[in-house]
C-alpha cells in the first residue's frame, strides 16, 4: 500500500525547549528525503530497473509544529488525552533490550503542550506543519504562471 501522508520527527536543530537530539533530527531528515525521492526515478534507478519498482509521490510530510510559528494544524489533548499520553510514554521506557535513557524531567510533556495549547487558544494541544508536496513551490507566483507558454 502506498501512503498518501507520511508522519516525521523534526529535523531542526533548535527548538522551543533548547537543541533537539541528534538522533531525532537524523531520523526527520532521512523521512523528508525519502519521501521527497521516492517519485525521483534518478535516485531509485536500480530498484525501479532492477527490482521493477514503481516511483510513489506522498502527498503530505507532517512533522512537529514546535513553536506554533509555523504549525499548520493542531489537536487539543487536554484532560484524558494527555493523560493517556504521559502513561504511553512512561510504558515505552519499560521495553526490553531497549537502552536506558537520561530521566525525563517530570513537567515535559505539560509544560510542552501547554505551550502549544496557548498557541492554539486551548489549554494543551500538539501542533504539526503539514508540507503539501505536490503543491507548486511557493514562490511560483500569478505573475509567473501568466507568462507561461499556453499547453
Amino acid at each position: 500500500m502506498e501512503p498518501d501522508v507520511v508522519l516525521g520527527t523534526g529535523y531542526e536543530i533548535e527548538t522551543p525547549y533548547g537543541f533537539d537530539q541528534a538522533d531525532h533530527r537524523a531520523a526527520g531528515l532521512a523521512t523528508l528525503d525519502a519521501v521527497r525521492d521516492a517519485v525521483n526515478r534518478w535516485v531509485f534507478q536500480e530498484q525501479i530497473d532492477d527490482e521493477g519498482l514503481a516511483l510513489h509521490s506522498v502527498r503530505r510530510l507532517i512533522v512537529p509544529g514546535l513553536d506554533g510559528s509555523g504549525a499548520t494544524h493542531g489537536v487539543e489533548v487536554t484532560g484524558e488525552p494527555l493523560r493517556r499520553g504521559r502513561r504511553l510514554a512512561r510504558g515505552a521506557r519499560r521495553i526490553p533490550g531497549r537502552a536506558p535513557g537520561p530521566p525525563r524531567p517530570r513537567g515535559l510533556h505539560p509544560a510542552s503542550t501547554a505551550m502549544s495549547g496557548k498557541a492554539m487558544g486551548v489549554e494543551h494541544a500538539v501542533l504539526f506543519r503539514a508540507h503539501d508536496l505536490q503543491a507548486p513551490p511557493e514562490f511560483e507566483t500569478e505573475q509567473v504562471r501568466d507568462r507561461r507558454p499556453a499547453e
